[in-house]
């Protein structure tokens, strides 16, 4: 009896981290495209605005942070 136990407790276990390591994946994917779609935003987005009359234009090259 206690064989099948410790059976059962090792395929509940294997389950439980199969479950965790798909789901650690999943997350894995979801911020590597979030990331990459934020640095295409940031690459080919720019903004424009008019100060007294004047077109001034900003990208991201020109932040010195980055």
């Amino acid at each position: 009896m206690a064989v099948n136990e410790a059976k059962t407790i090792q395929v509940e276990e294997y389950q439980a981290s199969r479950n965790f390591l798909l789901f650690q994946i999943l997350l894995r994917l979801l911020a590597g495209g979030a990331a990459l779609a934020a640095v295409i935003i940031m690459v080919s987005n720019r903004q424009i605005s008019y100060v007294f009359g004047i077109a001034v234009e900003a990208k991201f090259s020109y932040s010195e942070s980055f």
